[in-house]
């Protein structure tokens, strides 16, 4: 039985201490967790590194081909005109040569009076590009990358500086709840031994100058 008196008590603060680690622990997490997501500079060091990252695919990007399309279309009506006199330069050597032929395969032609600007015209060109040789764009890509992997040990490093403030923050604060709460039951307990003295006194059985100790103690 003396025994079982001994051990049950001694589980009993065992397990309270184990509840009250793990307790302090979780809600560690909690606190390093809400302080890496609402950390303003660490979000500046996490949109960076992204933005590295949409730079480092542009640069992959430029090795493979291009493509592009380039389409025009010219509407014009009315506006500068030049006259072409083909029908004069051509027409007297066409009808030589339907004499000497005894035939008349070389019809005459008219003269052509031509816009400057053509009416109805679409060009449409489709462009692809492949960089054959070019070392900037692999010296490009290895600066893009060199760059992410410093934003990284950047914000690991940011990281692990951080959660140690937060733990160091929250240890000083378990730390100054625990000193106030044996200052507080120190406080209580000189209070009670001195109302205890208070009543000895008032009951003869004790002298004034014990009143005046617990007094002085407290």
């Amino acid at each position: 039985m003396t025994k079982t008196k001994i051990i049950v008590p001694l589980l009993l603060i065992i397990f309270s201490v184990v509840w009250q680690s793990s307790a302090a622990q979780a809600i560690l997490e909690i606190y390093i967790k809400h302080g890496l997501d609402s950390n303003l500079a660490l979000k500046q060091k996490s949109f960076d590194l992204k933005k590295a990252q949409l730079d480092l695919d542009r640069a992959k990007s430029l090795f493979y081909p291009q493509v592009g399309v380039n389409a025009q279309y010219t509407v014009a009506n009315g506006g500068r005109t030049i006259d072409v006199p083909i029908g004069d330069l051509l027409n007297p050597v066409y009808t030589t040569l339907n004499q000497l032929t005894s035939s008349t395969k070389f019809s005459q032609v008219q003269n052509q009076n031509l816009q400057f600007l053509p009416n109805d015209f679409n060009d449409t060109k489709i462009e692809v590009a492949l960089p054959v040789y070019n070392p900037q764009l692999k010296y490009n890509k290895q600066i893009k990358e060199e760059l992410i992997n410093s934003y990284v040990a950047d914000i690991q490093l940011y990281k692990r500086e951080l959660v140690n403030n937060i733990k160091q923050a929250y240890y000083r604060y378990l730390q100054t709840t625990k000193a106030l709460e044996i200052y507080n039951n120190a406080l209580a307990t000189v209070n009670e031994n001195l109302r205890f003295n208070e009543k000895l006194v008032k009951n003869n059985t004790a002298t004034k100058e014990v009143v005046l100790k617990s007094s002085v103690k407290s």
